[in-house]
């Protein structure tokens, strides 16, 4: 019973709302114009928002995919400077070590003097 009270009550409220809201202006209380268009301004400032995100958002996958592209070009690089670097030291020991052999066959063919 006591349920069927507040089902009443409850509906009963709901028709005073409708009927208020249903008067319109005459009717309505001036802070309700107030409060529409901070909601239309608050509804607005979300809009615009949410637009700023979706852009901001666009432009960190962008970033995110050139990274990515980045990334595998220094790997790229890196392996190539790897290379690069065991052919430099190859090169290098190879020219130490005819410096080498020059040196010990200028000693060897250097005229000697008879004494």
């Amino acid at each position: 019973m006591q349920g069927l009270r507040r089902s009443a009550s409850s509906c009963a409220l709901f028709a005073s709302i409708v009927l208020v809201l249903a008067a319109g202006p005459a009717g309505a209380d001036p802070r309700l114009g107030v409060l529409e268009s901070r909601i239309a301004a608050a509804q607005a400032q979300e809009a615009q928002l949410s637009g700023e995100i979706a852009s901001l958002t666009s432009r960190i996958r962008e970033l995110e995919a050139q990274e990515g592209d980045v990334a595998l070009r220094l790997e790229s690089l890196t392996s190539d400077l790897a290379l690069h670097q065991r052919r430099l030291d190859k090169i290098n020991a190879l020219l130490h070590l005819q410096t080498e052999r020059c040196a010990s066959s200028s000693a060897n063919t250097a005229p000697r003097s008879r004494g």
